[in-house]
């Protein structure tokens, strides 16, 4: 896998994709070795094998998005098998084998419910004593306010230097610079003044010293990918709410356009390149779709 991985983000795919299609690839991998008693190899891969895995995946009720995207992530094997002279250029192995249709139903986000509920989970965790420290508990807090309000990836936040913020001295406007955003894109997000300044503020003045300039340091060094989740993991469970770091990502972008935000803005701040990305939010969810037939009379 260390070679596709390698290839991979020779493409710029960031490294959440990276570990979700180098996961898919190990998974079919393991389905193959158990179904043929050998692991799966780009250079025999094919159609009667890969419809069997998908078969047996809708069976046990995997969501057809996850399908999808496991698909493309062999699909994306097979491309750099082709690049690689291991396949035949001219020869699809997967050209007949389709994706599934799913509703047209909006990604996850939280409803204000859950939204007010973690927040208030943070807020409590500061005044309690326990396994992790103030200044760690300031570091939770500023990361989920800075995921709920300003939509960034779970990755551009570990990625972020403390130059990257720019808050004015009232504490009033700021802003926050993604310098190696999807698709390595630069762009500056503008801080909500009342719920991610104060939160952001209050971080940095508890910082531990450290050697490294990175935004998020804990008591090992600057923070991980992984540590991130495992932090918000933390969090989510004490709050009683299953969330993960791009479902903040989506409350965002839906409480932009319930607040009247243009689509165009919504996408320069979320750093879509098109803006059929950005209108996946306007679809329903499942919240949506049950108040819609409560209004029936």
């Amino acid at each position: 896998m260390t070679d596709f991985a390698s290839h991979l983000r020779g493409l710029r795919r960031s490294e959440s994709t990276v570990r979700d299609y180098t996961g898919d690839v190990e998974r079919y991998s393991a389905w193959h070795q158990a179904r043929h008693g050998s692991p799966a190899a780009v250079t025999t891969i094919n159609r009667v094998d890969v419809n069997e895995w998908l078969r047996e995946q809708s069976e046990a009720d995997v969501a057809p998005a996850t399908m999808n995207r496991r698909l493309a992530s062999l699909k994306a094997w097979v491309r750099w098998g082709q690049e690689t002279d291991q396949i035949d250029e001219r020869h699809d192995p997967l050209a007949r084998v389709h994706g599934f249709k799913t509703q047209n139903v909006g990604p996850r986000w939280l409803q204000r419910t859950d939204q007010g509920r973690l927040a208030r989970t943070a807020e409590l965790r500061m005044h309690q004593h326990g396994e992790w420290t103030r200044s760690q508990r300031l570091a939770d807090a500023a990361m989920v306010a800075l995921m709920r309000y300003s939509g960034l990836r779970a990755g551009e936040v570990v990625g972020l230097r403390i130059g990257d913020l720019n808050i004015s001295q009232d504490g009033k406007r700021g802003t926050v610079v993604v310098r190696h955003g999807k698709g390595d894109k630069r762009r500056e997000v503008p801080l909500h003044s009342k719920e991610c300044i104060p939160q952001l503020q209050a971080w940095l003045e508890a910082r531990p010293a450290s050697e490294s300039d990175q935004l998020f340091v804990g008591k090992r060094g600057p923070l991980s990918y992984a540590g991130l989740y495992r932090r918000l993991r933390g969090l989510t469970a004490m709050a009683d709410v299953d969330c993960t770091p791009h479902q903040l990502r989506h409350t965002a972008a839906k409480e932009l356009l319930n607040a009247g935000a243009q689509l165009s803005e919504v996408a320069a701040i979320l750093g879509h390149e098109r803006l059929e990305t950005t209108l996946r939010y306007i679809s329903p969810d499942a919240s949506d779709l049950a108040r819609a037939m409560e209004r029936m009379s």
